[in-house]
Order: structure tokens, then C-alpha cells, then sequence
């Protein structure tokens, strides 16, 4: 691999690292990287520069009136509890639901 092409591979492993794309393996050797090499800092502060001023044109929006305590009560309404319960029919059925999506979350994560 020559210099330039060194350099580029740095320059988007730098990027990669900003979008959080990089596996956990490759995210631990970067920031060893980082702390060594100053021209990787570099590239890190210019992909950060870079997306920060993305969003620049982009105004504040306010959420709706009534968000957060609707939030809130989604969230934390023990009365909405039972209701959930009975709608789901058993506590098999919630379980299994349950197990079928920490396995879908499993395997988000390790595909990251």
C-alpha cells in the first residue's frame, strides 16, 4: 500500500469511526491509533467538522403541545398495564414476543 493510499484508508476508517460504523474491535484499535498518531486526529476533527455543519441550516422545531405527557403516560401509566396484558391474550405469547425481540436486538448488535 503506498503513502496516498495509507492516508485515504485513514481518512475514511476516520469517518467511519464519526458515524460509529466501526465494530467494537476496530473502534478499540482506532482510539489506540488516535492517542499515537496526530495526523488521525486530524482527520477525526475535520469528519466531525464536517457533519456538525450538515445541520447548520436546520432550525430548532418544537415538539407538539401535550408530547411529553403523553410520553410520560405511555410510558409510566400503571393503569395501562393490565390492559396490555389482557390484549396480548397470554403470558406465553408476551414472553415468547419478548425472547423473539432481545434475539433480534442480539443480533443487530453483533452485526454492528
Amino acid at each position: 500500500m503506498t503513502q496516498s493510499e495509507a492516508k485515504n484508508t485513514d481518512k475514511i476508517l476516520a469517518g467511519e469511526y464519526v458515524l460509529g460504523l466501526l465494530s467494537i474491535e476496530e473502534n478499540t484499535q482506532f482510539e489506540a491509533r488516535l492517542e499515537t498518531e496526530p495526523h488521525l486526529r486530524r482527520y477525526y476533527a475535520d469528519w466531525l467538522e464536517d457533519f456538525v455543519t450538515l445541520t447548520d441550516d436546520i432550525g430548532e422545531v418544537a415538539p407538539p403541545a401535550g408530547f411529553y405527557a403523553g410520553l410520560e403516560k405511555r410510558l409510566f401509566d400503571t393503569q395501562q398495564a393490565p390492559e396490555l396484558a389482557a390484549k396480548s391474550g397470554s403470558l406465553i405469547r408476551f414472553v415468547l414476543g419478548a425472547a423473539v425481540a432481545m434475539g433480534i436486538c442480539v443480533l443487530i448488535l453483533v452485526a454492528l
